[in-house]
């Protein structure tokens, strides 16, 4: 999710990367035409799916990709990857490693490193363009989602509040207690992306930002709710009534950050 975008950018800035003479986002990096590499969405298909579909945990996914072409065959197996894929278990120390420093960053930060400056901003690119998808299937903005563009811009704009106050309670020393009350906000202001009755047709997953898309396998589904209402089930009243659950949620994602900044 884009809260953590930045601590896996610099975590990878600290980790060599095997026969490459960079690090880990140095390559990754090369491999993107020397741009910031893109950090993807979660969808499903691993162990962070109950954690962050249903139960809105911030979460990340680290991993790397081979060219053995090998998926869960019947020679996936150690001497396999101890022959073939990975002589020397190179990458995968990396990998651990890479993981290794995201678990003792996050678990020795005074206040947990999640930028919801970030993860508004990019909700409001979300909005933008399923306003303009509709618009161009329905003629007009079906949904009426101005209210919740705006909602995410005040949401980003309590997210560089409460940064704000993090870094001046860093500065200042500030008690541990302090620091208990804004990670609380964090922690907060998450949990209020969830949609409690779950998604259309499928109240497990309960996340209104993303979720695993109907016909994608493992792939990304954005705004979920009103996507999988308005453009899978055609069903526009039930689409209006998960827009004013998206936007209520994003206006209480905001509210929760504003009291401790």
């Amino acid at each position: 999710m884009p809260s953590l975008d930045d601590v896996v950018y610099d975590t990878t800035k600290e980790i060599a990367w095997p026969g490459t003479g960079r690090t880990i986002y140095g390559d990754w990096s090369a491999d993107n035409g020397g741009k910031v590499p893109p950090v993807g969405r979660l969808g499903s298909g691993s162990d962070y799916t109950a954690f962050f579909d249903r139960f809105g945990v911030p979460s990340v996914n680290i991993g790397a990709s081979t060219d053995s072409g090998n998926y869960h065959c019947s020679c996936d197996n150690f001497y396999m990857e101890d022959h073939f894929i990975d002589p020397g278990w190179k990458y995968h120390a990396a990998m651990a490693q890479e993981v290794g420093v995201v678990t003792m960053r996050m678990a020795g930060a005074d206040v947990p490193e999640l930028d919801y400056g970030s993860y508004a901003a990019e909700v409001v690119t979300y909005l933008t363009a399923f306003q303009q998808r509709e618009t161009q299937v329905y003629g007009t903005d079906v949904l009426g989602l101005s209210r919740d563009i705006a909602a995410a811009k005040s949401w980003q704009s309590a997210a560089g509040g409460i940064q704000a106050a993090i870094d001046r309670q860093l500065a200042a020393g500030a008690p541990p207690a302090r620091f208990a009350v804004l990670t609380r906000a964090l922690v907060a202001s998450e949990h209020q992306l969830l949609a409690a009755q779950g998604l259309p047709k499928r109240p497990w997953f309960r996340n209104q930002l993303y979720a695993p898309g109907i016909n994608a396998g493992y792939g990304t589904q954005k705004l979920p709710g009103i996507n999988d209402a308005l453009f899978e089930y055609h069903d526009t009243t039930q689409a209006k009534a998960y827009e004013l659950s998206l936007y209520a949620s994003l206006r209480r994602a905001a509210a929760v950050l504003d009291p401790v900044t």
